[in-house]
């Protein structure tokens, strides 16, 4: 049987994603900006981000968490020590179970075709 999702869980995993990503003002340059484009294996992402350059770019999550990463701040670690074990262990295993509004749903993950 399926469960509406846990607001309060999303909250509180929403507020430790934030905090995360809150770190990565001080990376945002133009220099990591081009480390990143030449790591991106799509070509459509490339494209993409290339055309709209840096200045619109550096606030998109995959652009941040490469620069946190390459600076030693990974996001598992990060939510591991911001969350219960308990918030943590949903995050890192989310339930089959649960009901998604379907407004959340951005992708589909069963067809990432259009990621390529």
């Amino acid at each position: 049987m399926k469960k509406p999702i846990d607001v309060f869980l999303l909250a509180r995993t929403n507020k430790a994603a934030l905090s995360y990503y809150a770190k990565a003002s001080v990376f945002k340059t133009e220099e990591n900006y081009k480390v990143w484009l030449n790591t991106l294996s799509s070509s459509i992402l490339r494209n993409h981000f290339e055309e709209i350059g840096f200045e619109n770019s550096k606030n998109a999550l995959p652009f941040m968490r490469f620069v946190l990463e390459l600076n030693d701040f990974g996001l598992d670690e990060h939510m591991k020590n911001s969350l219960s074990k308990y918030d943590y262990e949903q995050w890192i295993n989310p339930s089959k179970e649960l009901i998604v509004p379907k407004e959340m749903n951005i992708l589909d993950p069963d067809d990432l075709s259009k990621l390529k």
